[in-house]
Order: structure tokens, then sequence, then C-alpha cells
């Protein structure tokens, strides 16, 4: 989707605020629990994102890729966060049931658990960086081009971030 909000009326700006949120909420609101392990912060953070989202918009700022422009945003807001607060572990136990696969018996939910935190564990030894890569690549399935423009580096530079940084967690695990 892209958005160009130069002469959009403010009732168009509403419509393209909503279809953004539809689309990236939730893939916005796992990134930034991942990052801070606590979901009414995270909660709060993601409607921050989609504030200064809405900000931009009135403004009239033309949006190319407002996926890549809200985990920027969504990054920049997490830093702030850890400004005003220092935790950082997570724990399995602390996502809400609604984050949670469903349909799946108890075993499989204990060994996904059991595999989760191991692998948890493994990327809490990584890089910021690398591990925001891979949670974009890998969960959030972002692309290439906007993992770059997000991370604020050339395509070649991000594919080499995201190869070392599974190396790594090769190892780890």
């Amino acid at each position: 989707m892209h958005i160009t909000a130069s002469g959009m009326e403010e009732t168009d700006n509403k419509i393209a605020l909503e279809k953004a949120y539809e689309l990236y909420s939730g893939t916005i609101l796992r990134f930034i629990f991942f990052k801070v392990s606590d979901y009414a912060a995270a909660e709060d953070i993601t409607a921050q994102a989609f504030v200064k989202l809405w900000q931009k918009m009135s403004r009239g700022e033309e949006i190319r890729n407002e996926r890549a422009l809200l985990y920027t945003i969504a990054r920049g807001l997490v830093v702030d966060h850890y400004r005003k607060s220092q935790n950082k572990n997570m724990s399995l136990d602390q996502i809400p049931e609604s984050m949670l696969p469903s349909g799946e018996n108890l075993q499989e939910i204990a060994e996904t658990k059991y595999q989760s935190e191991h692998i948890l564990q493994a990327m809490s030894k990584l890089r910021d960086e690398d591990r925001d890569a891979l949670n974009m690549y890998y969960i959030d399935e972002l692309s290439i081009p906007e993992i770059s423009a997000i991370l604020n580096k050339s395509e070649n530079a991000t594919r080499v971030v995201i190869h070392r940084a599974l190396k790594k967690l090769r190892e780890y695990v």
C-alpha cells in the first residue's frame, strides 16, 4: 500500500490510517512485544507508533512504505521506552494467550514453548540489530528492501546481516 498524504482530505487520511492499522498493527505489536517483554507497554507503544504515522499523514508528508515507516517509528519508540526503564528479560509466560498458536494439543504447545524458550535464549545473545533483522525477516516476513529501509542499510548489507545473524544463532542453539 502506498499513501500520498499531500492533497488528501482528513477523511481520506483516516481511511488510510485505518487500513494501515488493519494491515500492520498485529505485526508491529508483536515486534514491539518481543523487544519490551510487557504486553501493556507494547500496546501503548504500538498506539504511539500509529499516532506518529497519523501526524505525518496530517502534515501532508509523502509516505512511500508505511510498513517500513511503522517499524522505524516502533524501533525509535522502543529505544525511548528503554531509556525510561531497563527491563529486558522476557518470559513466554508473559505472552497473552491471544498471541499463542491455537488449535494445538497441550503436548504440542509444551514442545513449542520449550523450543521457543531455547531459541529466545539464543537470540538474546545476538546484537539488537541482528535480532531485529531475523525477527523482521522470518517472523514478520518483511522483504529485504523493507528491512533495509528500516535498518537504513543497503539491500546487500541487509542480506549479510541476516545471513551472519542466522549463522550466529545456529551456533548458540
